[in-house]
């Protein structure tokens, strides 16, 4: 994986396009964002590229969620009159000046505008490749100590 410096997930758009993650629940519900941030928390931990997943607010209020045993994943609610889209256009224009940033998305239209910023746009099943080779270089370096 390149050197990022942050990568930016449409959380509803990677849990309704890749319905592997929680294929239990529907994916607007808070046990399929709960399933995403645990296989995101495993993937950051592995990659050490600090991740923010954007989800479309409900709520007048803007949420964030920051767990500070895992203080290089951040969840962001965006706020009552935003998409989810324009946060994430908000944070690669902030964050483009430091670095390379990437964001997850299938959305085409909300790709074509990262790229215009500076960004740069890969499709949910990019990220789930990652991840799933995250896990798998962890399984093996961890082979070792198991009995």
């Amino acid at each position: 994986m390149e050197e990022w410096i942050r990568i930016l997930i449409d959380g509803y758009n990677l849990l309704h396009r890749q319905r592997e993650i929680a294929p239990d629940h529907p994916p607007h519900t808070p046990q399929a964002r709960h399933r995403l941030i645990r296989r995101l928390t495993r993937f950051q931990d592995a990659s050490a590229i600090p991740l923010v997943v954007v989800f479309d607010g409900r709520s007048r209020e803007r949420r964030e969620c920051r767990d500070p045993a895992y203080p290089h994943l951040e969840v962001i609610f965006s706020p009552a009159g935003l998409s989810a889209d324009a946060v994430i256009e908000k944070l690669t224009e902030g964050y483009r000046s430091f670095g390379k940033v990437l964001v997850i998305s299938d959305d085409f239209a909300e790709r074509s505008t990262v790229d215009s910023l500076g960004g740069t746009a890969m499709s949910t099943r990019y990220l789930m490749d990652e991840m799933r080779e995250a896990d798998r270089r962890l399984g093996e370096r961890l082979r070792p100590f198991r009995s």
